[in-house]
């Protein structure tokens, strides 16, 4: 059975305002633009794969096999860019 509940117009008013915000901030939520898949997102998913092929390629050179017999590691090299 479903518990009746009275209605808040403060509330609901409170909800529908934030709604409006939420949509002024970004017009294409809840349509289907925003669910659809864009040209940056691809992009971006290539430029992701292109990295990671560059980061295998190098992991697997002689270099990367040097570096994996000193045990370096990645945190280690961050660590050494930020000056830690």
């Amino acid at each position: 059975m479903a518990v009746q509940r009275k209605r808040d117009p403060d509330l609901e008013a409170l909800i529908l305002q934030a709604a409006a915000d939420v949509r002024r901030a970004n017009p294409n939520i809840g349509t289907a633009a925003a669910l659809t898949p864009n040209a940056a997102t691809e992009d971006a998913l290539a430029e992701i794969d292109a990295v990671d092929a560059a980061l295998a390629q190098l992991w697997d050179s002689p270099e990367g096999e040097q570096v994996r017999q000193l045990g370096y590691s990645a945190a280690q090299a961050v660590d050494e860019d930020r000056g830690v």
